[in-house]
């Protein structure tokens, strides 16, 4: 689970309002309004037939909720009608590690895993999926993490693996109303998958929480200066700005560029800046330049309300066409997206 050590997805917008509408309508009037509470939502794009196409995921964060012994979080998810994939390839997709922690405690920045042992995590899991729905079907999954202190009255959740945080998530002590069925997926609207048993619990073993602090920044290598004196260049990884396919910044994205930026002007008076965008081999050339200039556009929009609307940034997309390493790798692939921006300040000569 790295979604906080590489980005931070935005919240839900235009289109996430969108899911939530799509959820209230698979319900009735009573459900909707009693019995389904409704966090947040959330959706989720990955890559598809070897980069050559997407698939698009509709989901909400219905709430987590404590038990004796452990945290129940219950969310929903589904195919989106243009999807073209079932809801197996998202959860067994290598880039995706579907709700595979939470932030309970942001002093810390402690992030809790599932619970889990040698025959598998206390969640949902793909073999949980019921077969007799279509895709496009919502399904309430879980995930049993530890038991989150009595004091926590909400989480932040990481819920692909890759960045995509619903934050806020509120925590209860009290399940939601509708039967606790005897299995880990249940169509939306017709009751919850049952919490795991106090014995079922204590089988598992609670994994050490992943310590956050430090790789939010530069510390963890996703931003980058390079050059001394007047010509310098900074490299933001992709991933730390934008999610899958995306060119809008999150809000911790934000504030990442926004701390680059403010190194930036503390260099001094700043002479030519160029901001330059880069995307990995997946997917059509096209679609490629597009993305990389539309995120070039966005950092130098950025740059422009932090420093100024008159700055003058050239801003520039070249797609593909200058990988820094292999694209056959998801690592490899990984460097090769990314944002730079090159500057010099006064008197610097280029």
């Amino acid at each position: 689970m790295t979604g906080w050590e590489r980005r931070v997805a935005r919240p839900a917008t235009v289109a996430g309002a969108a899911t939530a509408l799509l959820l209230l309508g698979a319900l009735g009037p009573v459900e909707a309004a009693d019995r389904i509470p409704i966090a947040d939502v959330f959706e989720i794009t990955i890559p598809v037939d070897d980069g050559r196409g997407v698939a698009h995921y509709e989901g909400a964060i219905h709430g987590a909720y404590r038990t004796d012994d452990a945290t129940v979080l219950y969310w929903s998810l589904r195919a989106a009608k243009d999807s073209g994939a079932d809801l197996r390839t998202v959860f067994e997709h290598e880039d995706v590690d579907l709700v595979g922690g939470v932030l309970a405690d942001p002093r810390s920045l402690d992030v809790l895993l599932p619970l889990r042992d040698d025959a598998g995590c206390l969640c949902t899991e793909a073999d949980d999926l019921d077969p007799s729905q279509d895709p496009y079907t919502f399904q309430v999954m879980y995930t049993a993490f530890p038991r989150i202190p009595a004091d926590t009255t909400a989480i932040d959740v990481d819920v692909d693996g890759r960045g995509t945080i619903v934050a806020g998530v509120p925590v209860s002590n009290i399940l939601p109303a509708g039967q606790q069925r005897d299995r880990a997926s249940v169509v939306l609207g017709r009751g919850w998958p049952a919490v795991p048993s106090e014995e079922r619990v204590e089988q598992v073993a609670v994994r050490d929480p992943l310590d956050l602090v430090g790789r939010a920044g530069a510390g963890d290598g996703s931003v980058t200066t390079e050059g001394t004196g007047a010509d310098r260049l900074v490299r933001f990884d992709a991933d730390v700005l934008f999610a899958f396919d995306r060119s809008d910044l999150s809000a911790q994205a934000q504030q990442v560029l926004e701390s680059a930026i403010a190194e930036i002007e503390a260099a001094g008076e700043l002479g030519r800046i160029e901001v330059v965008g880069h995307t990995d081999g997946q997917g059509t050339a096209e679609h490629n330049q597009t993305l990389s200039v539309a995120r070039a556009r966005t950092v130098a929009d950025a740059m422009r309300a932090a420093l100024g609307e008159d700055l003058h940034v050239d801003v520039e997309g070249r797609g593909w066409d200058e990988p820094i390493a292999t694209n056959d790798t998801e690592e490899g692939r990984a460097k090769n997206r990314r944002v730079t921006i090159s500057y010099e300040t006064a008197g610097g000569d280029r």
